[in-house]
């Protein structure tokens, strides 16, 4: 095929729908602990996915003969996990932090500090891999066929401001298609990246913005370490009040309703909290539903079976009235 037909070539042959989860660093991590991970967070979370993916993509020996014979095609998964306490220690020791424009190649900065920084991006990069592998272990444990996919320096050309990448951003697109048809479950990360000639972060949640806004992706879910949206934050006000519906505009994408970004915040989260996450699902819910639920509740569960929402927050887009 030639190079056009192969951009083109965006549909998912074996899954009815597609849902992109993104879980955060702080749920599936002990934040506190450096690289400690929350076993209970992620044998919760494998079991769901496990529980909920179509049977293409997992172990042969977990389906019945018959059901493959009357293949209903099922929910294909894109997978994402923050870094928690695995990578950003070392990001904000060697001050690497999340970029959202373009590199100024003016800014100069020295041979002695520019090896500091990939000293840097090689020692974060290799504490969220480790991350990373836990987290596919656990899913093949529960007979998910997941794939690790790191984006740092598996798409040429992919640095930490991605989302104004054209090139990169269809590459990976590709990466993440060609995983899926394949019948494989595509696990991916925030990473250390290069920017420029420097080194940056590409957080998760970037990630989920510029793969949750292709059209063949269904919905979003959002797995926090609070309950979904609040008015305020509940950790500092017991009075904050739930927000069970937000409305975005489709055209400008604001917000119908007055929220407060409420807020995971530890201390080294060097990618910005609920603030970037409430961007990124604004953005996603221009164009389709996004879920926003707590770790560990029901909610993933009936979200992913289409039932009522019984704790959460959904952000739609506003309908035309």
């Amino acid at each position: 095929t030639t190079m056009k037909q192969a951009q083109s070539n965006t549909e998912v042959k074996n899954a009815k729908r597609v849902v992109i989860v993104k879980i955060g660093g702080s749920s599936v991590t002990n934040k506190a602990t450096k690289e400690s991970v929350n076993e209970e967070v992620l044998d919760w979370f494998s079991r769901a996915v496990s529980d909920n993916v179509g049977h293409e993509f997992k172990a042969v020996d977990d389906v019945n003969a018959s059901d493959q014979e009357h293949s209903q095609q099922g929910t294909a998964f894109i997978l994402i996990h923050g870094a928690g306490s695995f990578g950003h220690h070392s990001a904000k020791a060697y001050g690497l932090s999340g970029q959202t424009g373009e590199p100024d190649a003016s800014k100069d900065i020295s041979v002695r500090e520019n090896r500091h920084r990939k000293r840097g991006l090689a020692e974060t990069r290799l504490s969220v891999q480790k991350l990373n592998h836990l987290v596919v272990s656990k899913l093949i444990e529960h007979r998910v066929n997941a794939v690790g996919i790191s984006p740092g320096f598996g798409i040429p050309g992919l640095e930490a401001h991605l989302h104004l990448q054209s090139e990169p951003m269809k590459d990976l697109e590709a990466v993440v298609l060609r995983t899926i048809n394949a019948g494989l479950v595509p696990v991916m990360h925030g990473d250390a990246c290069m920017y420029g000639n420097d080194a940056a972060i590409l957080s998760g949640d970037t990630l989920v913005e510029v793969l949750g806004s292709l059209n063949w992706v269904s919905d979003a879910i959002f797995i926090t370490d609070v309950d979904g949206v609040y008015d305020e934050d509940p950790r500092q006000n017991p009075n904050a009040k739930l927000l069970p519906k937000i409305f975005v505009d489709p055209k400008s994408g604001s917000l119908m309703m007055d929220v407060k970004a409420s807020g995971s915040s530890h201390e080294h989260d060097v990618t910005g909290g609920l603030e970037t996450k409430m961007k990124a699902a604004a953005r996603i819910a221009m164009s389709k539903p996004v879920t926003i639920v707590g770790c560990g509740s029901k909610g993933f569960a009936q979200t992913l079976r289409g039932e009522d929402l019984e704790l959460g927050t959904v952000m739609s887009p506003k309908e035309e009235i």
